[in-house]
């Protein structure tokens, strides 16, 4: 796990709630920007990162594989960003049929893609 740009107080309760899981190592990234952060995960390769603020979404694209965590300084507000892809059989393989499906398809990405359900 790798801890970015996440003040003294939530990295320390971070430490706290995961100090007893054996399989957890947790790392500070010393450095500022997605760049940095980039580079750290290449380097550290963590399954996850929690950082503060809002989470750079956009790292998944280079790094698929991780899941990032944001969290607002004060502690009130957190984010998840994952990539979960994953095939839906359909059911109607008609013109129509697939028709609905990729517009469907293209409406909830672009709810996604601002935050709404």
């Amino acid at each position: 796990m790798a801890l970015y740009e996440l003040p003294q107080i939530l990295a320390d309760v971070v430490r706290e709630a995961f100090g007893d899981e054996p399989d957890v190592i947790v790392e500070n990234v010393p450095g500022t920007g997605t760049r940095a952060l980039s580079r750290a995960i290449q380097k550290l390769a963590p399954d996850v990162v929690i950082q503060g603020g809002p989470p750079a979404c956009k790292l998944l694209l280079e790094h698929p594989r991780i899941v990032i965590l944001g969290v607002t300084p004060d502690g009130r507000q957190a984010w998840i960003c994952a990539l979960h892809p994953h095939p839906h059989e359909l059911v109607d393989v008609s013109l129509a049929g697939l028709r609905v499906a990729v517009i469907d398809a293209l409406e909830k990405h672009r709810r996604a893609l601002h935050g709404l359900r």
